[in-house]
């Protein structure tokens, strides 16, 4: 077998979870002061600037939230576009409530025309993007689920624990399950061997499974062969640490490093 050629990772330029940690707790605390809980008084200037702050660190749950200052008019002036372009910044980054909102907004027709099938599609996205968030430990996944579908915990888990089968490739942001269908029936880009491969798995009734990935996570099969495969060789040839790619996982810029370190176009 030819060993790949790989280049060199791009350092994360700060401290992944630490920055991590730094702007989820700036949400928080963002909440706190707009709802008057933990022991702070409530207080809505507080509170957007405090979620502000870690929506500009790129925190996708406080991104919504500043979409949602815009669409009610607190602190800053109504405005559904501004609120739509928000909505849709923390959706593309798999982000539970912005889908839920955008379904609303959708439905409703505010900043954007009417449009019952794409608020149908947000919604079932936003029931997919919770699962995940559930899935991979983020308490505010389960809260999305109790609020926007009143499911009750037994509900929740038994929602959870079926996440697998219809989970969220990690790196194309494709339902696992659609994308192999896809691949294998449309995708005449792919090389013989891995058609092959992909076949066996339909033929084995494992084509609905996904590929485990970093932490909690997973992948579609053309992405598994595209970023795990390699990455699995970089490991046993010790170009990559296992550190390095827990880390990898949770950084924003997770696609451009693997790029540049698998040399990919």
């Amino acid at each position: 077998m030819k060993t790949k050629e790989f280049g060199v990772l791009p350092p994360p330029k700060i401290d992944v979870l630490s920055y991590n940690k730094q702007r989820r707790d700036l949400y928080l605390l963002g909440l706190d002061y707009l709802n008057g809980e933990n022991g702070r008084e409530k207080n809505v200037e507080e509170a957007y600037k405090t979620i502000k702050q870690s929506a500009d660190m790129n925190y996708s749950f406080a991104i919504c939230a500043l979409g949602s200052f815009y669409y009610k008019g607190m602190v800053v002036e109504q405005n559904y576009e501004e609120a739509l372009r928000y909505y849709i910044k923390s959706y593309k980054n798999l982000n539970s409530k912005a889908a839920f909102n955008l379904s609303t907004t959708y439905r409703q027709g505010n900043g954007v025309p009417q449009n019952l099938d794409s608020a149908r599609i947000a919604f079932n996205r936003g029931i997919s993007f919770a699962t995940r968030e559930a899935y991979q430990g983020e308490e505010m996944g389960r809260k999305v689920l109790e609020e926007y579908l009143l499911l009750s915990f037994r509900e929740i888990d038994n929602l959870i624990s079926q996440y697998p089968r219809e989970a969220i490739c990690e790196f194309c942001k494709i339902n696992v399950k659609s994308k192999n269908v896809v691949d294998l029936v449309h995708n005449t880009d792919l090389s013989v061997s891995f058609m092959k491969r992909l076949s066996a798995r339909f033929s084995s009734y494992a084509a609905d499974s996904a590929y485990p990935i970093f932490e909690n996570g997973f992948c579609c099969s053309v992405c598994h062969s595209k970023y795990v495969e390699p990455i699995k060789e970089a490991l046993a040839n010790g170009k990559i640490t296992k550190e390095e790619i827990e880390i990898l996982g949770k950084r924003d810029d997770m696609i451009e490093a693997l790029h540049a370190f698998l040399l990919l176009d």
